[in-house]
């Protein structure tokens, strides 16, 4: 989980947010890593526990979570990234590109 500033679209103001990345090889694999993950299971249990005590004392929620997963083949992922640290997002785990890829 990564601190985030993003940008409102509409007013440029400042949007504090939490991102995450996982690169997973197969769709069994993420659906290993959901079952088996001890921080996720973790994570999960305690979310959905919460929700269900605040659903029984008649509290909405406030809270969306957005997800979004992209099913590639091979040689189709491209990532950018500018004046980053080494070991920021996919950078460590692939061969990287000495000169920006025009598309």
């Amino acid at each position: 989980m990564v601190d985030t500033v993003e940008q409102d679209l509409e007013t440029g103001a400042d949007l504090r947010k939490a991102s995450q990345l996982a690169y997973f090889l197969t769709l069994g694999h993420l659906e290993h890593a959901a079952r088996t993950q001890p921080s996720h299971l973790a994570l999960y249990n305690t979310f959905m526990g919460a929700a269900t005590d605040l659903a029984d004392e008649g509290i909405e929620m406030g809270l969306f979570i957005w997800a979004e997963a992209h099913i590639l083949r091979a040689g189709e992922l491209r990532a950018e990234y500018v004046n980053c640290h080494p070991r920021t997002g996919l950078l460590p785990f692939f061969a990287r590109a000495a000169e920006p890829v025009s598309v």
